[in-house]
């Protein structure tokens, strides 16, 4: 009798986490931001980084390859240098997200907070923004920043001041990149 109670009891509580998941799931900022454009329409990401006394410039172009109701596709395209080939890469972004999921970036467990609202100018163009902190993790290591973001801009991305500190097998290194909207 008790292993029909443990049984029903641990249904009940799939039911109940699965019922507390699904009113958790959000539209995804990112998302909509995309599916007000086209396939095939881009945005050019300058970016800064400095690590140690290295300082790098690069161009990241994200460029929409498809929308559907569940996903867009958007191919980023890295410029390495003259030295090296670009570097590309498909990412979907999902329609939906979890609610605490929502700004925090791939691959990072963290949290994100939003703390005001700023016009950036880009280009000539105003920007209304919203300015979040962003504090995470993952296995490589940290990362503290600041994010600018709009559903004006395709990808959300107005601007980006991010500190990553990667644990090395002999020490840590610290990058400071920011990133603007071009």
């Amino acid at each position: 009798m008790k292993f029909k109670q443990y049984l029903a009891a641990g249904l009940f509580a799939m039911i109940l986490a699965a019922s507390v998941r699904a009113d958790e799931i959000i539209d995804n900022p990112q998302y909509q931001s995309w599916a007000k454009h086209k396939p095939g329409t881009s945005v050019t990401l300058q970016s800064d980084m400095v690590a140690g006394t290295l300082s790098q410039s690069r161009q990241t172009m994200q460029t929409l390859v498809s929308i559907d109701e569940n996903n867009a596709t958007v191919q980023m395209t890295m410029d390495m240098g003259p030295s090296a080939p670009a570097l590309r890469q498909i990412s979907l972004i999902p329609a939906k997200v979890e609610k605490s999921r929502e700004g925090i970036p791939l691959n990072y467990a963290g949290t994100l907070k939003e703390i005001g609202k700023e016009t950036v100018q880009i280009a000539g163009k105003s920007y209304n923004c919203v300015v979040t902190e962003f504090t995470g993790r993952n296995a490589q290591g940290t990362a503290v920043g600041k994010f600018w973001r709009t559903v004006e801009i395709p990808g959300g991305m107005a601007k980006m001041e991010l500190t990553v500190t990667a644990r090395g097998t002999q020490n840590l290194k610290t990058t400071v990149l920011t990133m603007e909207l071009k």
